[in-house]
């Protein structure tokens, strides 16, 4: 079975998983979209499904693995189910892996489509927290409709819900604010770096999410890590503290080393703490970068980054090609690494999502182009009013914030 993991770990640790074929065959699925989908069993795979996200995406294994870091919206054409997740190829058996669940915007919705709490693999203590609100809100309303018979009763009974309802928010709050400053603790105080100019900032949503950012100086350079962690709450800050203290471990301990290789260790690190210790199904996006010498090697699978190139005053996409990390043992597989060339005033721009998919009030997303844009419209000058002027057409352009927001800028100096 693909991916290191027997068919039965497959379907347990991946619900809502297909696996399918160039031709489109259905290899194999996940329980709970088996029983969504039953018709997957005898239909291939575009019989049942479409790509809605990116727009116009066949569903074609050749066109998807042009598309290696990117975020896929698949949706059933029978029922109303949108999957949202990455596809993952498998080289050895030829064949495309969707690892996804189900793209939501209210509980409501789970109980049209007929899915319940313990079809998830996640379930984390944010969860928690807001279910049980949500039980406490019902209970409150039966008691109600008991008030002509039992109005003293009934006025015992909303005051306990109200305070156990109380106390959960205050206890969810405090959890949200211990995450918060987890996240913003561990940022570098001071960004130097030899022979190179560095700017960043990061501007956390109301909830907290999981981004993280990371600069190590070194001998002639530094490291920057660039990242997002799944989920909520005081685990995602958790977790991102172990990929600060691996990485910082590792380049302490050789600042010359292969970004490839820290990342393999990175991942067994958050392996064998996210699966066997916390007992979570979180995993990290993260790209590890080596700016040295002129030039910068990375490894790791995250956003797209930017080359704003100054000799030709063009901006260029670069990839980072991977997958996550804390789903499997190894991924060494999995994990390439890249070097690329800078010349003297050349910008790397290095973002999260929460720059790309803010959103306007008609919901278009701000996007990589109106990010290669905004940097070449604020790049002369100090790399600080750069990053100032591409957090101002960002704000500009979305009704409201939704997640974290992190842009991290290198600059070749002459």
């Amino acid at each position: 079975m693909p991916v290191g993991l027997s068919p039965l770990l497959l379907r347990q640790a991946f619900p809502f998983h297909i696996a399918f074929r160039a031709d489109g065959s259905i290899v194999q699925c996940g329980p709970v979209i088996e029983r969504l989908c039953p018709e997957l069993c005898v239909h291939l795979l575009p019989d049942v499904f479409r790509i809605e996200r990116p727009a116009s995406l066949p569903l074609d294994i050749a066109v998807i693995r042009q598309y290696p870091r990117t975020v896929f919206v698949l949706e059933a054409l029978a029922l109303p189910l949108k999957l949202k997740g990455q596809m993952l190829y498998v080289e050895d058996e030829e064949l495309m892996l969707f690892l996804g669940s189900p793209w939501i915007h209210d509980l409501a919705t789970l109980g049209d489509l007929g899915i319940e709490l313990n079809d998830f693999a996640v379930h984390d203590q944010v969860v928690d927290c807001l279910f049980l609100i949500q039980s406490q809100q019902a209970a409150l309303s039966d008691v109600r409709k008991l008030a002509s018979q039992q109005s003293v009763k009934l006025a015992q009974q909303q005051a306990a819900l109200l305070e156990v309802e109380k106390l959960a928010r205050e206890r969810l709050e405090k959890e949200l604010e211990l995450a918060r400053q987890i996240q913003v603790g561990i940022l570098p105080r001071s960004l130097i770096a030899d022979g190179f100019e560095l700017a960043a900032t990061m501007t956390t949503a109301t909830e907290v999410g999981g981004d993280y950012y990371d600069v190590l100086p070194v001998h002639g350079g530094c490291w920057i890590g660039i990242g997002d962690v799944s989920g909520h709450g005081v685990t995602s800050g958790l977790i991102m503290l172990m990929v600060q203290s691996v990485i910082s471990a590792l380049v302490a301990m050789d600042p010359t080393a292969s970004p490839r290789d820290a990342v393999t260790v990175l991942n067994r690190v958050l392996f064998e703490n996210i699966r066997h210790r916390l007992i979570k199904d979180d995993f990290v996006t993260l790209s590890l970068l080596r700016a040295q010498d002129r030039r910068v090697v990375f490894a790791g699978a995250h956003e797209h980054f930017l080359v704003s190139r100054a000799r030709t005053g063009t901006t260029e996409p670069v990839a980072t090609p991977g997958t996550w990390l804390g789903v499997l043992p190894d991924v060494a597989r999995f994990t390439t690494e890249t070097t690329i060339e800078l010349e003297p005033d050349d910008v790397v721009v290095l973002y999260t999502d929460g720059i790309t998919e803010a959103r306007n009030a008609a919901g278009e997303q701000f996007g990589l182009e109106r990010l290669g844009e905004a940097v070449q419209r604020h790049r002369h000058g100090k790399l600080e009013d750069l990053r100032d002027g591409v957090l101002d057409d960002v704000g500009r352009w979305a009704a409201r914030r939704d997640d974290d927001a992190t842009l991290v800028l290198l600059r070749r100096a002459n």
